[in-house]
């Protein structure tokens, strides 16, 4: 997780509509270079935000736009190089069975399989049931 100051004043931020992942930081943004499109930001003031869809939690940062403290914190999306090997990949899609993330989607199962966001966690645990030894029961991962 990564904290974040945020100044008074607009904070030239784009969430999606749906949760609170990053999709665009203004050029006029104060938190250009310290925050990047695809993190989420789960928590204001210590506040839980992540259940929140992007319109919500605009309209909660711009109620406290005149704080002049905000401590913003953010889940940075991770990266492929942060889940080497089989092991990553699979606690990557487990990761997923958080109840927070159960909406959110897995753009990879088992690192060679390109989903492009269209499975949900469940989904991609269903896809990793592929990868399932019949004779042993476990999950043979290259």
């Amino acid at each position: 997780l990564i904290n974040i100051d945020a100044p008074p004043g607009t904070l030239g931020l784009v969430f999606k509509g749906d949760n609170t992942v990053l999709s665009k930081v203004l050029e006029t943004s104060p938190l250009v270079n310290k925050v990047e499109v695809g993190w989420t930001l789960v928590s204001l003031n210590d506040f839980d935000v992540v259940d929140l869809d992007g319109y919500s939690v605009t309209k909660v940062l711009m109620s406290r736009a005149d704080n002049s403290q905000r401590k913003l914190t953010f889940r940075r999306a991770p990266s492929d190089a942060e889940q080497p090997g089989p092991l990553g990949r699979v606690a990557a899609a487990l990761a997923a069975l958080s109840p927070r993330a159960a909406s959110d989607t897995v753009t990879s199962v088992a690192g060679d399989v390109e989903c492009d966001g269209q499975y949900t966690a469940f989904s991609a645990l269903d896809k990793l049931e592929n990868y399932r030894d019949p004779s042993s029961g476990k999950l043979e991962l290259r």
